[in-house]
Parts: C-alpha cells; structure tokens; sequence
C-alpha cells in the first residue's frame, strides 16, 4: 500500500464529507432556533452537524499537511524562475494572492456577487425561522423552567398544571427547559406552548388585551387577524403605529410591517401591546 497514493484519496474522500458539513450548516436555521425547536437533519441535530464539521476540517487541514509534504517538491517547483531560482512573488503567487485578497474584501465590504451568498444564507436561515418559530429570547431552552416562568411573568403553579394536564411529567422546576423537554421526548417549543398558549386564549376570552409575551407563531399573523382575535380596533392601532413612525398595512403580517420598518417583529408586538393595554 502506497501512502501517497492513500494521502491523495483520502484527502479526495474527506473534501466531500467537509463540503457536505458546509452546506448543512449553511442551510441550518440560527442556533436559537435550531436548538428550540429540536431541528435535525438525517438524525443529527445542528450540535451534531457542528462538532461533525469540526472534527472533519481537523482531518483535512492533517490530508493538506501530507499532501504538501509529498507533493512539496511540484509545489516548490511553480515558484521557481528560468533560472531555477525559488521566487515567491511569481506573478502566478500574485495572482492567487489578489483573488483570496478580493475574496475577503467583497465579503467585509459587501460587494456582489460575494454579499448575495451573505444574503441567501441569511434568506434561508430567516425562513429556517418562520418556519420552525423563535423562542421567546436566545437560549431560552438553558433557562430553567423557573427562571423562564419568572422571565414570562407566568405563575409556576398554573404552568405546572397547564403541562401536567398536557401530559408532560415535571419532576423538577429548577431543570432546564431542554432537560425537561428530553425527559418527556419533546422539544423545548413544545412544552413552552403549552405554557403560553393557553395563556393568550384566556387574554383573548377575557378581553385583557395582548398577552405580555407573543403566542406561539404571532410574527407570521397579519395584524387584522392579531387584532380581531383580540378584540382591538385596527385602524386605531394603525393610526398609533403611524404615530410613531412605523407603517403599517393590517395586510400584512407583523414580520412583514417589522421588515418594512427595520424593526424586529417582537418589537413591533410589545409597541400594540403597551399602546391598547386596558
């Protein structure tokens, strides 16, 4: 068995492997929300995927370390002269030394077509998102069941029933959210709508207006439906968002009227809240 020859197709095999790691993680929704609401792909999860894509690019940076080696003559060879003289700055060094040099100034600068990969990442990510849900702050799922309450501004009691009534066995408040959500084979988003959402359906049966924390999936609500769910007066709140400067169209769902404004949709939700609170 020749090593060099083993080098050269390992080094073949594990390129395909790392370049696969790199599209996952391109196409994996933000960790927030990858890890809220238990994403996985072929039955890794993204914490999967990421300690995969590191441990793989460690086993490609030892293939490039013997393919140089073994292949270090060829490559001193392209940097010699007519006189067989070792140049560095050959103009074929300059050369790819200008387009990695371009290849990281397009990207800090944000010139096309290097910003639209920027972009499409962010693209696809952002629908990563509106498709899995946003957890109601970063990490929530480390916080313990406690603190998240607390943070909510829920009553422990009531969201222990409300996830005992579901199904779910609570044996420790003071646990994570991702602790629990394992122990009962669910993601962490699951145990949390239980938690709010039934919560909304009470703000919204007894009139007190918007719950203080969003639902579950609020940011894709147009705001008429939002409004008329709530007992709110649309045009009033259209009228109050203009009033500071946000447009608003009840068309539109509260992601699209945040984008529109450069807000975040959380944003946008708390402004109403406070604005039409009894």
């Amino acid at each position: 068995m020749r090593f060099r020859r083993v080098v050269s197709l390992f080094l073949l095999v594990e390129l395909a492997f790392f370049l696969a790691t790199c599209i996952v993680l391109y196409v994996v929704p933000h960790g927030r929300v990858a890890y809220w609401s238990g994403w996985s792909l072929w039955g890794l999860t993204k914490t999967a995927w990421t300690d995969l894509h590191i441990n793989l690019g460690l086993l490609l940076l030892i293939a490039v370390g013997f393919h140089v080696y073994y292949n270090w003559r060829a490559i001193t060879g392209y940097l010699r002269n007519r006189a067989q003289r070792v140049v560095v700055l050959t103009g074929e060094f300059i050369f790819v030394l200008l387009i990695v040099a371009a290849a990281m100034l397009g990207t800090h600068f944000g010139i096309p077509p290097l910003r639209w990969v920027i972009d499409l990442n962010t693209a696809v990510k952002d629908a990563g998102s509106a498709r899995y849900g946003e957890p109601p702050y970063g990490h929530a799922e480390l916080s313990t069941l406690e603190t998240l309450v607390r943070r909510l501004d829920l009553d422990l009691a009531d969201v222990e029933a409300r996830l005992t009534s579901a199904g779910y066995h609570i044996a420790n408040t003071g646990e994570t959210l991702e602790a629990l959500a394992a122990a009962n084979s669910v993601t962490p988003q699951a145990l949390y709508e239980v938690m709010v959402v039934e919560a909304a359906t009470e703000s919204s049966a007894t009139g007190a207006g918007l719950p203080k924390i969003p639902p579950p999936q609020t940011g894709k609500r147009q705001l008429g439906e939002l409004c008329a769910e709530y007992g709110l007066d649309t045009q009033a709140v259209v009228e109050l968002l203009a009033a500071e400067g946000i447009r608003a169209d009840p068309t539109h769902s509260l992601r699209e009227i945040a984008a529109e404004n450069d807000l975040q949709s959380d944003a946008v939700y708390e402004l109403i809240r406070l604005a039409t609170a009894p």
